[in-house]
């Protein structure tokens, strides 16, 4: 402590500085005016004495190493003074210093979520970001106050990884894959894969918040000729199936909301037609029925009731 040169912001919102000499002296300077005191520490209290001249103050040690001290009135519980070491701490920022002094001793990774709260896991050791299960976490909203978070799925800002908490400790941390629907929204599938068949299951997320129930659609137009219609119930993938776009000889291009990928069966859906939505009931020839493998394809016909195939 003695002999450094420490700052400390006053009751005056200004900058004081104290030197601590070895003789028990005490340097003081405010706005160029030079006070001189004095102080004493007595170890059986972890307390500093310190005599301004202008008053008295009975200081008990909080923390303190080469950078920073933290000293709390004698007798308060939060009336604080923090000195920081003009040396080390230029800018005085004893809040950012003491933040990453914490970051570095207890190991913490920090990640910011899509909905704007910051969760920082601890003990991480720079581990990877799929490394951390079974981490404890403390939550905070997006002005560093303290804030619980519920149990539940979350996505990080980048929306690349997604986190599911339980009981304040991460569970576990899943890689997301961006699914982009027909209509140019982008959702994010947990353990996600290029096959979307490969997805039944999986947790899906729009922007990191989580979906009640809703179908998507997306791929209509990839290179295998189909694409493909997402159930989701409670955030979850429950079932996939397939879409298909065909001509009809009767002068219709139709969408058919299929089970198989490769062939038109019974309940099928019909899910977009034009020139005239919805289709007609009635009995259609297929033009490109060759590819299709109709259920009736030997003839290349489609009977369609209440925009259902039979």
């Amino acid at each position: 402590m003695v002999d450094k040169p420490w700052a400390m912001i006053d009751e005056d919102g200004e900058i004081q500085k104290l030197i601590f000499k070895r003789d028990k002296g005490l340097i003081l300077s405010k706005n160029g005016k030079v006070t001189l005191g004095s102080w004493d520490y007595f170890p059986e209290s972890k307390s500093l004495y310190i005599d301004r001249s202008v008053d008295k103050l009975l200081l008990n040690e909080q923390f303190i190493d080469e950078n920073v001290l933290i000293l709390k009135k004698d007798g308060t519980d939060n009336q604080l003074y923090a000195l920081a070491n003009e040396n080390t701490i230029p800018d005085y920022n004893v809040a950012g210093y003491l933040e990453t002094l914490r970051f570095e001793k207890l190991k913490i990774t920090e990640v910011a979520l899509y909905t704007g709260e910051i969760i920082q896991i601890h003990n991480t050791d720079k581990k990877s970001p799929l490394q951390i299960a079974n981490h404890a976490v403390e939550t905070f909203d997006a002005n560093k106050e303290p804030a619980k978070l519920p149990d539940g799925i979350y996505v990080s800002q980048c929306k690349k990884f997604t986190y599911i908490i339980q009981n304040g400790r991460i569970q576990r941390v899943a890689t997301n894959y961006s699914l982009k629907s027909n209509e140019g929204i982008t959702y994010e599938i947990a353990d996600g894969e290029l096959n979307i068949e490969n997805n039944l299951g999986n947790i899906i997320t729009l922007n990191g918040r989580l979906i009640d129930s809703k179908k998507i659609y997306t791929n209509l137009e990839n290179p295998l000729g189909y694409g493909y219609a997402i159930m989701i119930d409670s955030s979850h993938i429950s079932r996939i199936t397939f879409t298909k776009k065909i001509t009809l000889k009767e002068g219709y291009t139709v969408i058919i909301e299929q089970q198989s990928a490769h062939k038109i069966s019974k309940g099928d859906k019909i899910i977009f037609s034009e020139p005239i939505s919805p289709l007609p009931d009635g009995k259609y020839r297929i033009s490109d029925w060759w590819g299709t493998n109709v259920w009736e394809s030997w003839w290349g016909t489609l009977r369609v009731k209440d925009l259902t195939v039979i």
